[in-house]
């Protein structure tokens, strides 16, 4: 019979109803008592303070509502915060050439300066280094573009007709002295306006008239003649009773292509336009 050399007390004494089986792997003391005295006095600050922000939240949330659907002061008045900041710039580039120059870009850009800041600029092209140029356009200096609202640059070219770029990104060109008319009365706004739709049909009907006059070969050059100088034999202007953009064209029209026509009312026109225009509207 063999001899124990050691001998061990039980762990579990099988057949004893007080074994706990083990359901963890590692067992440990619980960090929160589930009764609520036990919490201490920084988790209670902490869960305070996570309550304030979501109340915070909750009311910036109903801010930005108010202001999606009824802000429009705040709008108007974060707008205005950014006009007064930044000033967009107008560009209008214009190629013309100095045998057909637009005369009644002058009057525009007197008008334009009552309302705005407006620089003008000139170039001569590399086609024309030898050509005379009109000198009333001048080539006025500036350190900072950005000072001005609209800036307009004529680059005196070998083209057969007027064009006109407004801004780099628009590539599409307006063509024709009567178009930059319409182009410039629109940023006077006394052209194309709303409130004014007769006045703005009777002075389509009128720089549809110079059209027809610049066109040398035009058959209908002696009826449009023969009715302007009906027309201004009836009222002082084009416009009615005051100098309108339809009284600028026709006098750039009529000095470059309608000769001297012996028009009696057409020529008393002519002498008051000068007039007018040289006491009023003299670039400086």
């Amino acid at each position: 019979m063999a001899a124990v050399l050691y001998k061990v007390d039980s762990l579990y004494h099988y057949g004893s109803g007080d074994v706990v089986l083990p359901d963890v792997m590692y067992k440990t003391q619980p960090f929160l008592d589930r009764n609520i005295s036990a919490v201490t006095e920084d988790l209670k600050n902490l869960k305070a303070r996570q309550d304030q922000l979501i109340h915070q939240l909750d009311c910036l949330l109903k801010d930005v509502s108010l202001l999606t659907n009824g802000g429009v002061n705040h709008e108007k008045s974060m707008q205005a915060q950014v006009s007064s900041a930044s000033t967009v710039v107008t560009d209008i580039v214009i190629h013309a050439n100095p045998a057909d120059p637009p005369l009644s870009l002058k009057y525009f850009v007197q008008l334009l300066r009552k309302q705005s800041k407006v620089l003008l600029k000139c170039h001569l092209h590399s086609s024309l280094i030898s050509a005379k140029i009109p000198n009333w356009w001048p080539n006025e200096d500036c350190t900072d573009r950005s000072q001005y609202e609209i800036i307009i640059t004529v680059i005196w070219s070998n083209v057969a007709d007027l064009s006109v770029h407004v801004n780099p990104s628009v590539h599409a060109a307006i063509h024709g002295e009567t178009n930059l008319a319409r182009l410039l009365g629109r940023f006077l706004k006394m052209y194309d306006s709303n409130d004014a739709f007769s006045s703005c049909s009777a002075t389509d009907a009128y720089l549809d008239a110079c059209d027809v006059l610049s066109t040398p070969s035009s058959r209908e050059k002696k009826e449009v003649l023969d009715l302007l100088d009906t027309v201004l034999g009836q009222q002082s202007w084009l416009g009615g009773k005051a100098f309108a953009m339809a009284d600028a064209v026709l006098m750039s029209t009529l000095s470059k292509f309608a000769g001297n026509a012996p028009y009696a009312n057409i020529k008393k026109w002519q002498e008051a336009a000068l007039a007018f225009l040289e006491h009023d509207f003299t670039l400086k």
